[in-house]
């Protein structure tokens, strides 16, 4: 009997080939870069943010800060005698 003619020769091949193709998608679920949702916001926002323009978020920002500042340490905005 050849080995290389045999029917169990060719039934190997289509089996390792059938093992590759699992493997791949395999290797492809698994490895496949994952998308942080939030992260890309700030990339995307930090990258499009612009210097010279207020957004009203900033300005609320801001205001929430000085009326935190304010009410924590009252004494600080009073002048000194």
């Amino acid at each position: 009997i050849d080995p290389n003619t045999h029917r169990i020769k060719s039934e190997n091949d289509r089996l390792k080939k059938a093992m590759l193709r699992a493997q791949e998608i395999k290797d492809k679920k698994t490895k496949m870069p994952r998308l942080d949702k939030k992260v890309a916001q700030r990339f995307v926002r930090s990258g499009l943010w612009d210097p010279n323009v207020k957004t009203n978020d900033t300005v609320q920002n801001q205001l929430e800060n000085w009326d935190e500042d304010s009410s924590t340490n009252p004494k600080q905005t009073e002048a000194p005698k």
